[in-house]
């Protein structure tokens, strides 16, 4: 099949930074401008050529390309794929509308956590044909491998959405995928020539971004990670991160921004791979996120050694009554104690706050 992966642009603005991993987006006059490559629209748009689809990724926001140059683009394409949030589901659903026009029988497809938690909402729209819930990869794949055929049997495949005569079917679940190194490693060839992708805490460039865990235990109340990836940490394997590691560098990339929730739960699998990282003398340098009560000093100290030098950790508060309140699962002391140890060992840190919150 012929088929565009989207990262859609705004109808209503033109200064937007959207996250690829959630599909949430900030936009407006004033933001920050921290962009990062599209890791799970690559990762998807590899593992759909490798089945041997004609697969297109446009990051428009990136491309600075509006939605009126995509709709133009859609001829030939046979589906479109965009990942989306709760907060961007309504322009996005109005952009699959309009793509609609550009293309005859164009399959509208949407992913992220919009139609995970809300899909008979997101199915209601006419922009909308199929949805997919929680990890796309392996639902896309067979998705995409059985419409092909075009005999309707794709209806019966877990983890997705679709209209019927009127009426709205939500499947299953798709299972988790267990062992992550079944997926490929991104082809970051893809990735738009013409794209900027400037970041405040990338020291190095150019610079990749990097997923090598999915889900979550914790029961924070705000958060939908556990529910959309898991509430186990399920790990690529030591081997397959250091050699995905290995291949940046082959190609030239300096830094790698790990965008996991929870690369510091798995200690034994990651004392493995930042010892070789420092063994052999690697250069690559890296960004990560941590949860508060995750490291240790000396945890961090290697960590420093194998070239990490920014640490982005949910804080959330600083007040113990909202913390418990939105169950974190941390204290104060706990907070004040990991600052002290990161700075103590080299590595500049990133304290995500949230205002708002029940206290």
């Amino acid at each position: 099949m012929k088929i565009m992966v989207l990262n859609p642009s705004s109808v209503k603005v033109e200064n937007v930074i959207r996250d690829a991993l959630y599909g949430c987006w900030c936009k407006g006059k004033r933001i920050g401008g921290a962009k990062t490559p599209p890791y799970p629209l690559l990762l998807l748009t590899t593992l759909l050529r490798q089945e041997g689809h004609d697969v297109t990724m446009l990051d428009a926001p990136a491309q600075h390309l509006t939605v009126l140059d995509l709709t133009k683009m859609m001829a030939g394409f046979q589906a479109v794929v965009v990942n989306s949030s709760v907060m961007t589901f309504c322009e996005d659903a109005e952009v699959l509308k309009m793509l609609k026009t550009g293309a005859d029988s164009l399959k509208t497809v949407l992913m992220g956590a919009a139609p995970t938690f809300m899909p008979e909402l997101c199915l209601k729209h006419e922009g909308i044909d199929i949805i997919v819930r929680r990890e796309p990869e392996f639902v896309l794949r067979d998705l995409f491998n059985r419409l092909d055929f075009g005999d309707g049997r794709w209806r019966e495949f877990l983890g997705i959405g679709y209209k019927n005569n009127g009426s709205f079917i939500v499947n299953d679940f798709y299972p988790f995928i267990e062992n992550l190194d079944q997926l490929p490693f991104v082809d970051w060839s893809l990735l738009p020539k013409n794209a900027d992708y400037f970041n405040p805490v990338i020291k190095r460039y150019p610079y990749v971004t990097d997923l090598t865990t999915r889900g979550c235990p914790g029961r924070c109340t705000f958060c939908m990670s556990p529910p959309f990836s898991g509430y186990k940490v399920r790990g690529r394997s030591a081997q397959n991160v250091l050699e995905g590691f290995r291949k940046f560098v082959r190609e030239g990339y300096k830094e790698v921004y790990l965008r996991d929730e929870m690369f510091t739960a798995l200690k034994a699998r990651n004392s493995q791979i930042l010892s070789t990282m420092i063994k052999e003398k690697m250069d690559l340098t890296w960004v990560c996120s941590a949860k508060i009560g995750t490291l240790t000093r000396n945890d961090m100290r290697l960590m420093r050694d194998a070239g990490c030098h920014y640490i982005k950790f949910g804080v959330e508060s600083g007040d113990q009554g909202i913390l418990d309140n939105i169950k974190k699962g941390i204290t104060v002391d706990q907070i004040k104690q990991t600052f002290k140890w990161a700075h103590e060992s080299g590595i500049e840190t990133h304290a995500h706050i949230m205002i708002g919150n029940p206290g």
